[in-house]
C-alpha cells in the first residue's frame, strides 16, 4: 500500500498524487492533520475529487499525522489525543507539504528583459482563483 500524508498541505497536490498512484493500481490512503484532506480547495473541485477518489477506494484517515517510519510500516497519531497506531506493510509514503514560492527565474531575468511580472506560486502560495487573478490583474495592466 501507499500512504500520502498531507502535511500542513491542504490544497490539490496530494489529492492529485493520491489519485495518480490509485490509478497505477496502488492501495492508498490519504492521511489529513485536519478534519479531512484538502480544506483549502475549492469546493466544486473538492466534490468532484472527493466523487473519484471515493470511488476508486482511496482511503481517507482524518486529524491523523506521520510521527515516524519503522521499516515498513508508519506510526501515526492523531493530531489531538497523541494517540498512536501503525499501519503496516506500506511500500511507499509520500509526504505532501505546503508549496513555497520560487521566483528565481524572475530574480534572474529582471533587467535583463523589458517588463516581467510574477503570479501564482511564483509570488507565494496560492490556489488557482488567486493564481487566475494575478494574471488577469497583470494581463489588464498590460
Amino acid at each position: 500500500s501507499v500512504v500520502v500524508a498531507a502535511k500542513e498541505e491542504h490544497r490539490q497536490p496530494a489529492m492529485s498524487a493520491a489519485e495518480y498512484l490509485v490509478d497505477q493500481g496502488k492501495n492508498v490512503e490519504i492521511l489529513s492533520d485536519l478534519f479531512f484532506a484538502g480544506s483549502l480547495l475549492e469546493p466544486n473541485t473538492m466534490e468532484s475529487l472527493y466523487a473519484r477518489l471515493l470511488s476508486k477506494g482511496v482511503k481517507f484517515t482524518p486529524i491523523t499525522a506521520v510521527k515516524k517510519v519503522e521499516g515498513d510500516s508508519v506510526v501515526v497519531y492523531n493530531t489531538f489525543t497523541r494517540s498512536e497506531n501503525r499501519i503496516a506493510k506500506v511500500d511507499a509514503l509520500v509526504v505532501s507539504e505546503p508549496a513555497s514560492a520560487d521566483n528565481r527565474l524572475y530574480t534572474e531575468l529582471q533587467g535583463r528583459v523589458a517588463e516581467i511580472h510574477t503570479i501564482g506560486e511564483r509570488v507565494a502560495p496560492r490556489n488557482v482563483n488567486r493564481a487566475m487573478r494575478d494574471g488577469g490583474l497583470v494581463g489588464l495592466a498590460l
